[in-house]
């Protein structure tokens, strides 16, 4: 009898894939005023965060300095996770809108040299030649 109470393994809370699925947005604004309370959102976000930490930074505290209720906020972002997700894809959009004809080449900073292991930086600074260089 007691099985029939009993959760499905990785049902419910704790379980990391639900979690990892909440921290995501809900919806991306369309609308002009939408996307004007998404950005009053994060902006209200960063205040809060550079103010007070990450522990400061809570919905309800975004949502009162962003001048929205926290039921607009939750339309958005169901927590603290998927707003801190939404802001940093944000920002690498912004970044990649500020040089679009970047976004689609690879990176072309030369590679420098990989750097000696420290048994070898030794040898160098001794003196001695090492059978590996």
């Amino acid at each position: 009898m007691a099985s029939l109470y009993r959760r499905p393994a990785g049902a419910g809370f704790g379980n990391g894939q639900a979690e990892s699925a909440r921290a995501k947005p809900l919806k991306r604004p369309s609308q002009r005023r939408a996307k004007f309370t998404v950005q009053a959102i994060y902006e209200a976000f960063v205040r809060i965060w550079q103010r007070g930490g990450a522990q400061a930074a809570t919905t309800r505290a975004v949502a009162l300095e962003a001048g929205c209720s926290v039921g607009t906020l939750y339309e958005y972002f169901p927590n603290k996770e998927a707003l801190l997700s939404g802001y940093v894809r944000h920002t690498i959009e912004v970044l990649l809108d500020a040089h679009p004809e970047r976004g689609d080449q690879p990176c072309r900073h030369p590679v420098g040299r990989p750097r000696a292991s420290s048994r070898e930086a030794q040898l160098r600074r001794s003196g001695a030649r090492s059978a590996v260089l």
